[in-house]
């Protein structure tokens, strides 16, 4: 299987924050896209613009690990690799910020798969069997996702039974968490994502 990634650019409208911002793009690309689905040998999933999980959950992990790239190099970069750090980061937070009166129009839906994301991550830094290793255990589990062959309407009710099922740092558990946490807490132990995603669909 080969994946592409092709990058359109304007030139009238190409200035220096457009050229600091391309490798956070790439990031973006190969993080979100390029491995999606790659565990079938059919024709994989197309990803929809709405899509909460590849341009919202996996674009969070593609702006944190370019932020950890720079961070982990931060004696040897230039001004130049700060400003590329400083207008990736500004233009991740740019596509999700829905209050903006300019705000991207999928900026809801986006949000909202990062939130998932961030659940998942609250949830991971409370257990026992994870709380030593919570990126490790966040980031093995979005790639197991990503990886699925799965539909954007599957990936679409993912993240919703996420969001209702798990709270936010400072948020009170719901009444069903610790049924919810168990099919977590069986993907730890099975690692089976092929029963995880149904599991957690089915839900409630």
């Amino acid at each position: 299987l080969v994946s592409e990634v092709t990058v359109f650019l304007s030139i009238e409208k190409f200035d220096v924050d457009t050229f600091l911002s391309c490798l956070y793009v790439f990031m973006h690309e190969c993080v979100c896209h390029v491995f999606q689905g790659l565990t079938t040998a059919e024709l994989r999933p197309t990803t929809e613009p709405t899509d909460r999980f590849a341009e919202g959950w996996m674009d969070f992990i593609a702006a944190g690990l370019l932020g950890k790239s720079f961070g982990n190099a931060a004696a040897q970069l230039s001004v130049a690799n700060f400003e590329q750090e400083r207008v990736g980061a500004d233009y991740h937070s740019s596509r999700l910020n829905y209050l903006h009166p300019d705000r991207v129009k999928y900026a809801v839906q986006w949000a909202h798969g990062r939130q998932a994301a961030q659940k998942i991550l609250h949830l991971f830094a409370g257990l026992p069997e994870t709380c030593n290793m919570v990126n490790e255990a966040f980031l093995k589990l979005s790639f197991d996702l990503n990886l699925c062959p799965l539909e954007s309407r599957t990936r679409e009710l993912l993240i919703a039974q996420i969001d209702k099922y798990l709270p936010l740092k400072g948020e009170k558990f719901g009444t069903r968490y610790p049924d919810f946490v168990a099919i977590v807490r069986k993907y730890l132990i099975n690692n089976d994502i092929n029963s995880f995603v149904p599991d957690v669909i089915a839900f409630g």
